[in-house]
């Protein structure tokens, strides 16, 4: 199943801030996750200014119930204390999408 997340960041946090953390801890420890088989983190940017969307994120997953598990217990705890402090979570939008081919 794949996830896509839109976000964006909290207020007085740089990119780049964003960036050491998620390169740091975020991915590396999601991508350690099992049932968790793609995991890619993107900035974006709406050339006209109109998207809120600062970040956007791709999730390959087993599937939902893996998905809600993984983001909830072991590991992935502190991460998601970290997220709350550095994305504005009113603005998080988690969509399931299944590829056109």
């Amino acid at each position: 199943m794949k996830l896509f997340l839109l976000y964006r960041l909290r207020e007085g946090v740089t990119p780049e801030r964003y960036r050491e953390w998620s390169l740091q801890r975020d991915q590396p420890t999601l991508k350690g996750c099992e049932g968790i088989r793609e995991y890619r983190v993107f900035t974006v940017e709406d050339p006209d200014g109109a998207s809120p969307y600062t970040i956007v994120e791709h999730v390959d997953v087993a599937d939902w119930e893996t998905w809600k598990r993984v983001t909830s217990s072991g590991p992935m705890v502190p991460i998601g204390e970290d997220f709350k402090e550095l994305v504005d979570t009113s603005s998080v939008i988690t969509l399931r999408g299944e590829e056109i081919h």
